[in-house]
């Protein structure tokens, strides 16, 4: 679990030489929720069939809703869960895998100069929708009392307010 600080040094190792990182973050793209639905209806009812289980049927919702999202993020060129770094030039996201910090290659880049960002809270979390011409992100990362990376996310949304 990295610290704010952490992770902006994270992100700093893999952002082009010159461009400071100010703010890093780890983020998610916005469910489908229609997809998660029925991903865990379809989990749900396939580990039924298998194990007639509760508990089988739990874990089968669990991983088919787990297969919706990771559906949804690769529909849309990205990962599952994402390092956001912010420069004073630009959003750079970069893949994560399932768990850790250790960032893949850079999936998308954001000019801040040019990019409408739109902020809001939702529940315990912050949503992000980047806008630059035809590429857009709408992404979501915890910023409650229990969100891992919730003092990297906080600092995101702050330098992207300013």
């Amino acid at each position: 679990m990295a610290n704010a600080q952490q992770l902006i040094d994270i992100a700093q190792r893999v952002t082009p030489a010159g461009e400071q990182v100010l703010a890093a973050g780890v983020f998610a793209v916005q469910d489908d929720h229609l997809a998660n639905a029925l991903g865990a209806i379809g989990g749900s009812a396939a580990a039924d069939e298998l194990l007639d289980n509760a508990v089988a049927e739990g874990v089968g919702a669990a991983a088919g809703i787990r297969a919706a999202r990771e559906a949804h993020a690769a529909g849309q060129g990205v990962s599952l869960r994402m390092l956001l770094a912010v420069t004073a030039d630009h959003i750079r996201l970069y893949r994560l895998g399932a768990t850790g910090e250790t960032p893949g290659e850079e999936l998308i880049v954001f000019d801040r100069s040019t990019c409408e960002v739109d902020l809001s809270k939702f529940g315990a979390s912050e949503h992000l929708d980047l806008r630059q011409g035809d590429k857009e992100m709408k992404l979501t990362g915890g910023v409650g009392l229990l969100a891992t990376y919730k003092d990297g996310n906080k600092k995101v949304v702050a330098a992207l307010s300013s």
